[in-house]
């Protein structure tokens, strides 16, 4: 955490594992799925993972429709 934030404070772009994360937990998803095609649909895995975004997105646009409001008061 230190140098994370060291980095941020003098501006430094930071490497972070997020992405990758995500992808690899998806690719693991995708590959158990693809495993066990009778007790896992492989479709319904792949919208599942991608219903996360969609929550993002709804969570984003409801915060500033929010922050709007109370910036109003």
């Amino acid at each position: 955490m230190e140098k994370f934030n060291r980095a941020v404070d003098e501006g430094r772009k930071v490497r972070s594992l997020g992405t990758l994360s995500r992808m690899a937990s998806a690719g693991v998803a995708v590959l158990i799925a693809l495993e066990f095609p009778d007790l896992i649909h492989l479709i319904s895995t792949v919208f599942g993972l991608m219903m996360v975004y969609f929550v993002i997105m709804i969570d984003y646009l409801l915060q500033q429709v929010l922050h709007k409001k109370r910036e109003k008061r």
